[in-house]
């Protein structure tokens, strides 16, 4: 079980290793009107979302300094494969999945989130043939857990159809291996997303202090379902989001 959630009640799985997250991202929903923030939703609203550059910053009073001092820019990004599948893998044929990029994008991630596999060499995961080097969380057991895979700095996808192929290797796994959702993201370069910065928190006693780069407010694009953008304040590196 992950959750039930009511306006006013939050009842989340007792996992040690997803319990935290998915806590706090709940009761994000019951204490405060607000939407997801991850991608492959279909809420997206509440203090936490923004659709228009030319209109005010929902959060802009978390900031050490007003927004108006500010640029605002969305980070440049794209998804072009989500899949959550939630298929049960053997070993007599691999899982996979085709998706196209345009081959515009500078970087991209891999991530991918598996179930019911509790050694690597249970399971093999590939890109374009590949091996990613898929390892499983360390104690995980059985459970669920999500596993990114980022490409080098000057790594990108090229034009056309790529490939992503999950592999079972061990016999017995069969009936708890599971491969529950996959996605691509692709990024533009340092220029066009902020992929690696400092960020510090601030917090006093009014929890008023939110500190990233003082000049710049970055505005992370969300896909929704339908593939209407909207943008978040969360960023998982920063704020811890469950992604």
């Amino acid at each position: 079980m992950r959750l039930i959630y009511q306006p006013l009640l939050s009842v989340i799985t007792s996992s040690l290793a997803n319990g935290p997250l998915i806590l706090r991202h709940e009761l994000g929903h019951s204490i405060i009107d607000v939407g997801e923030e991850y991608d492959g939703g279909f809420a997206y609203f509440g203090a936490d979302s923004y659709h228009h550059l030319s209109e005010p910053v929902p959060w802009a009073h978390w900031l050490t300094e007003s927004s108006t001092a500010h640029t605002k820019r969305v980070e440049r990004s794209v998804m072009p494969m989500q899949n959550y599948a939630w298929a049960m893998l053997n070993t007599s044929a691999p899982w996979s999945t085709s998706f196209s990029s345009s081959g515009q994008y500078s970087r991209y991630l891999v991530r991918c989130s598996i179930s019911g596999v509790m050694e690597a060499s249970d399971l093999r995961v590939e890109l374009d043939g590949k091996d990613l080097g898929w390892v499983p969380r360390q104690d995980i057991g059985l459970d669920r857990w999500h596993y990114d895979f980022y490409s080098s700095s000057d790594s990108n996808l090229s034009a056309g159809e790529h490939n992503l192929t999950f592999t079972l290797l061990n016999g017995e796994r069969i009936g708890t291996a599971q491969m529950c959702s996959a996605e691509i993201l692709e990024f533009g370069d340092e220029s066009e997303y902020a992929y690696s910065f400092s960020c510090v928190l601030v917090m006093t006693d009014d929890l008023s202090q939110i500190r990233a780069n003082p000049r710049v407010l970055w505005h992370f694009p969300n896909v929704r379902l339908f593939l209407v953008a909207s943008a978040g304040e969360t960023l998982k590196a920063c704020l811890g989001s469950p992604m």
